[in-house]
């Protein structure tokens, strides 16, 4: 168990350490079609003005903006400086970047567990869950799908078992079957499911068909 539980937690970290590789690469990625130049301006960290670079203002701080960027954000030119531009600046946006690649990045595990539980599904809970103990050999297949396996057994009468019929226990006396699966039953009765070996429990009689179809 705690070997099981080892590996498991070692899976996780594996799986978590590559979402996050993946959408750190995929947040630089994107950053890239919201990168830009902008002319250069200044703020500062109290005041409501943009300004140039060396105006008497910026003594306290001085804080590079994109002039946009700050116009768009409330502030006004210095009336002072007037706020001209000196140089460009680059202006990224990893907050939006981050923000998509992480919608991609959950999107991608979502159809991730979807398929892995496709394929991870047995045969047997892919099927109908009907099964059919022939003559001279137990066949097992799921209805309108495809035969699962073939064991020779003594010729006993031909059944069909499949989940909602009615059959009886020597014990536990009448129950439901409400699992099939390749080497299981699993019935319930009154008190609780109980899980019998199939199709041994038919063949040794401890499990009876009460209604047939």
């Amino acid at each position: 168990s705690n070997i099981l539980n080892k590996k498991t937690l070692i899976k996780i970290i594996g799986i978590v350490t590559i979402c996050i590789s993946i959408t750190v690469a995929l947040t630089f990625a994107i950053n890239t079609g919201f990168k830009h130049e902008e002319p250069l301006v200044y703020v500062t960290r109290t005041g409501e003005k943009y300004h140039s670079s060396g105006c008497g203002y910026l003594w306290a701080s001085s804080i590079p903006r994109g002039l946009n960027e700050a116009k768009k954000v409330g502030y006004t030119a210095c009336s002072r400086c007037g706020g001209k531009a000196s140089g460009t600046i680059t202006i990224n946006n990893y907050g939006a970047s981050f923000g998509i690649s992480s919608l991609i990045m959950c999107a991608l595990v979502l159809l991730g567990f979807i398929i892995y539980n496709k394929i991870s599904i047995s045969p047997d809970e892919q099927s109908s869950n009907s099964v059919s103990i022939s003559n001279s050999s137990q066949t097992l297949y799921c209805q309108n799908t495809r035969q699962i396996s073939t064991h020779t057994i003594s010729p006993k009468p031909s059944i069909i078992v499949k989940c909602g019929d009615i059959v009886k226990h020597k014990s536990f006396g009448e129950g439901k079957v409400v699992k099939l699966s390749q080497n299981y039953i699993t019935i319930q009765f009154n008190d609780k499911a109980r899980e019998f070996v199939f199709p041994n429990a038919f063949i040794e009689g401890f499990l009876k068909k009460e209604n047939t179809n």
